[in-house]
């Protein structure tokens, strides 16, 4: 079963403990600028966006790289940067709606979220519940619903 993260707006605080969780999860330091998803807040709101990778069913990072360095885990969903593969280039967080990918200065290379290996820390770390790992088709179903419910 193919599982994504889903942001539920209406819960989130905008504490950023998903981004610490994930920077020290793949970097082991606290620092917000190596997230792979990114909180911010709609133009003063109090109403906190996240920007987290879909994993897509057909991504389009993986059909911009050149190298074939993005793949897709059939069974899984996730969608991967091989670090080995990659050479930079950007193609990938160009073709990504919510431009993803992230340039890795040091590495001098793109990565994104992996779902920590199917056991994402930014979901163990919030707090108000805002941040779930569900089936995509239950994401789905939600998503649809709120976009009824908008008219």
């Amino acid at each position: 079963m193919q599982k994504v993260l889903f942001h539920d707006v209406s819960r989130c605080t905008g504490c950023k403990q998903c981004m610490a969780a994930c920077s020290f999860e793949h970097y082991v330091t606290y620092d917000f600028s190596l997230a792979y998803c990114r909180i911010f807040e709609e133009d003063g709101s109090g109403t906190f966006l996240g920007i987290f990778c879909s994993h897509c069913e057909t991504p389009i990072c993986m059909a911009s790289c050149p190298t074939g360095a993005i793949t897709k885990d059939a069974e899984s969903g996730t969608v991967l940067i091989n670090p080995l593969m990659c050479i930079g280039c950007g193609f990938c967080q160009t073709a990504c709606p919510m431009s993803v990918p992230r340039y890795l200065q040091v590495q001098q290379i793109y990565g994104k979220c992996d779902l920590c290996g199917g056991d994402p820390r930014c979901v163990k770390v919030c707090s108000p519940g805002a941040i779930t790992y569900i089936p995509r088709e239950a994401a789905r179903k939600i998503v649809t619903a709120e976009a009824l419910a908008k008219g």
